[in-house]
Order: structure tokens, then sequence, then C-alpha cells
């Protein structure tokens, strides 16, 4: 089992709501975090603000931990860009170096949201995990899960990539939670260092009429068959 202390690097901003059109942007909380026994290390995030651009950076030992924002929106889509990259000690009960966190929205029209992103990673060690993903809940009802959140083949060396690439809706006048999740575990004692990097790329829009939605659906299906055949 890993033994970890809950080191958060996470800002939870709650500022002056954000008015667009077609949604609204409350609140978000970004994480950046080095777990470890018994050390910790963590950073905090800036204002809910439109364009949001900014960066965390932390060490703890051989442990790194990197992410970096890119928010923005106009009164009708929104952009939120979340690159990260992660480094995580496998010795001394073991680390966990995570980009995490939650978007705040409540969409005013039915909404269309997509996530992308990729994930590259290696585990030198079998002890090692590593997970990507988006969940998103709509008043406290979880809609989607989308990604890879319990990778359990820890019987590496392995090495990948992690591809994303979804979409779903929105309902207007709920009160929505986008969490996203990146990072690279090590729980044994080989001494290595486990590592990951990449992106996840959330955008949202008006729901577009119902042949483009069928389109926009069947381009979501064949880009999965491709990073599949990969």
């Amino acid at each position: 089992m890993l033994k970890l202390i809950v080191v958060l690097s996470v800002g939870l901003i709650a500022s002056a709501p954000v008015h667009a059109d077609s949604f609204l942007v409350t609140s978000w909380s970004l994480g950046t975090a080095i777990l470890d026994l018994p050390d910790v290390a963590g950073d905090v995030s800036d204002l809910v603000q439109n364009p949001f651009v900014h960066e965390h950076h932390l060490t703890l030992g051989q442990a790194q931990a990197h992410s970096y924002f890119d928010f923005s929106w106009t009164p009708d889509t929104a952009s939120f860009l979340i690159a990260a990259s992660h480094v995580a000690f496998d010795g001394n009960g073991g680390t966990r170096s995570i980009s995490s966190g939650d978007i705040y929205i409540t969409p005013n029209v039915d909404l269309l949201i997509t996530a992308t992103g990729t994930y590259d990673y290696d585990l030198p060690a079998w002890a090692m995990q590593v997970a990507q993903g988006v969940d998103v809940d709509a008043d406290s009802i979880q809609l989607y899960s989308w990604g890879n959140f319990e990778y359990t083949d820890l019987q590496g060396p392995i090495s990948g990539t992690f591809q994303l690439s979804e979409q779903g809706i929105l309902p207007a006048g709920s009160s929505v939670r986008i969490f996203y999740a990146m990072y690279v575990d090590g729980f044994g004692n080989s001494g290595l260092l486990a590592e990951g990097h990449g992106s996840i790329l959330i955008t949202l829009q008006p729901l577009p009429e119902p042949h483009t939605l069928a389109l926009l659906a069947l381009g979501a299906c064949l880009l999965r068959k491709k990073s599949s055949r990969r």
C-alpha cells in the first residue's frame, strides 16, 4: 500500500462570479502537489480571472511537480488548458507527484463539453502507478468519467501514452463540477523515478444543432479508433 500524507498545493478560490452569455464561471480549485511521508510541499493558485495564465512548480528531494494553466472564455465558448509534468521517487514509503483540480460552472444553455489530451509515462519499477482523467458532475451526480483513473497494470517496467478524446452534454441550469487529474506514483523501494508529462484541454460551447452534433460524435468516434490503432 502506498503510504502518503495528502500534501496539497491547492488554491480554492471563489471570487465574484464571472458572467458569460452561455455559462457562469463561479470558482476553481487548482492543485499541484508532492505527497510524501513525513514531508509535504504545495502551492496555491490565483483568483478566478479571464484570461488566466499561471504556473506552479514544486520540488521535494528528487520528486518534482509542475503545472501550467491557460484559461480563457468568450460570451459563448471557453477553453481550459492544463499542462503538467511529474517525477515521483519510488523509495522510503513512496511519493506521488500530481496535478489535479476542479472547475465550477453553471450553464445557462445546454453546453457541449469536449475533453482531449495525452499523457506520456515511464514506470521503471513494478510498484508504480499512473493516471489521467476527467470527471464531470452535475448537481452532485456523476455525468461522465473519462480517461484512466485506475491504471492497475503495475507489473512493470512499463511505459506508454494515454489518449483522451471525449464529448458530452452539460444541462442548462445545473451546478457543474469538472474534475481533472494527472499523476505518477512510486510506492516501493526501488530508488527509481516514475515520470509523466502531458496535458488536458477542456472546451465548452453551446450545444450545436442535432445534425451538427451527430457529425461531431462521429468525428470523436473516428478519433478514438485511430488512437487505438497506434
